[in-house]
């Protein structure tokens, strides 16, 4: 009980502020929403990236990874724009292309050898998943948010 009286009492303050209108708090709150969304698939495009690279053999996984990721893609639902030369139709920035180069470029060094000599490469593309560089790389391409 006290915490909704604490939120309300906030929500009357800020209502009656000069600075902050009820519109443009709840307009920040959808661009918070919306940014946060989009960094999650771009994350996630490439940690499916990552694990579809694995085993280059045709299997119901491997499909099954390869239409979620292109769920994700610009061209379906993703958020983030792929940016073209007007003229020629070169990508120039492709947000998409530059997370899955990431997981191939640092897989290597983040793979792991377990029992019996087995090498888990899986492993690899989840530690890089939850890195802080890697959710580095991810915030920088908020600028391609569409």
């Amino acid at each position: 009980m006290y915490n909704a009286y604490k939120k309300m009492s906030l929500l009357i303050l800020l209502a009656n502020s000069p600075f902050i209108l009820p519109s443009d708090m709840m307009h920040e709150s959808i661009l918070e929403e919306n940014i946060k969304q989009a960094r999650q698939q771009l994350m996630d495009y490439g940690l499916i990236h990552c694990l579809n690279d694995i085993d280059p053999q045709e299997s119901k996984l491997k499909s099954d990874l390869t239409h979620y990721a292109g769920a994700f893609h610009y061209f379906t639902n993703g958020r983030h724009k792929i940016i073209q030369n007007e003229e020629t139709f070169e990508n120039t920035h492709d947000p998409y292309r530059v997370i899955a180069d990431y997981f191939t470029k640092n897989k290597v060094a983040h793979l792991n050898t377990y029992k019996h000599h087995a090498i888990v490469e899986s492993s690899a593309c989840f530690k890089i998943y939850h890195s802080q560089e890697f959710k580095e790389l991810i915030d920088s391409q908020d600028q391609y948010i569409d």
